[in-house]
C-alpha cells in the first residue's frame, strides 16, 4: 500500500515537472470559451440554432490537454468551422474528488476526450487523445458533415 502511494506522488511530480517544463496550463481556448456552459444548455443551444454540440474533457494536470489547446483547438480553420457548425462546451475534469456531472453522462474515461453529439443529445462520435488541427477538421467532418 505505501509503495502504491510512493509510487503515485512520484507519477504527479513527474507530470508536474513536464507540465511546467511546457508552459503549465494552456488558456481555454476562445471557441470553448464563447460556448454553452454545461452540456444541457450546449444540447439545447444547438437545437435553437439548428447545430451540432461539440464537448471537450479536459483537465488542468494532463499534458496532452494542454497540447490540444495550444494547437488544434486554437487553429483558426477549426475556430472557424465550430463557429459555422456548433455550440462548444468544456468540460473541466481536473478536480478528480468532485466528479463532473457532464462527463459523467458522456462517460469519459480517458483524457482528452472529444465528443460530437446531435440536436436531440445524442452522441454521434467520440475520440480521445490530443489531435492536430487536420486531425480534427477531418473527425468533425466525418462526424458532422456540412
Amino acid at each position: 500500500m505505501k509503495i502504491n502511494i510512493i509510487f503515485a506522488m512520484v507519477c504527479l511530480g513527474v507530470l508536474g515537472f513536464f507540465m511546467l517544463s511546457r508552459g503549465g496550463v494552456a488558456p481555454t481556448p476562445p471557441a470553448l470559451q464563447e460556448g454553452a456552459t454545461d452540456l444541457q444548455a450546449a444540447i439545447v443551444q444547438a437545437k435553437a440554432e439548428g447545430k451540432i454540440v461539440f464537448a471537450v474533457a479536459s483537465a488542468d494536470w494532463c499534458a496532452p490537454c494542454q497540447s490540444y489547446k495550444r494547437g488544434a483547438l486554437v487553429d483558426s480553420n477549426v475556430a472557424q468551422w465550430l463557429d459555422d457548425n456548433a455550440i462548444t462546451v468544456s468540460i473541466d475534469v481536473t478536480d478528480t474528488n468532485a466528479p463532473n456531472p457532464d462527463a459523467q453522462a458522456l462517460g469519459v474515461s480517458c483524457i482528452p476526450a472529444t465528443f460530437v453529439l446531435n440536436q436531440e443529445g445524442q452522441l454521434v462520435s467520440r475520440t480521445t487523445g490530443a489531435m492536430n488541427a487536420g486531425d480534427l477538421l477531418a473527425f468533425l467532418d466525418r462526424a458532422a458533415p456540412r
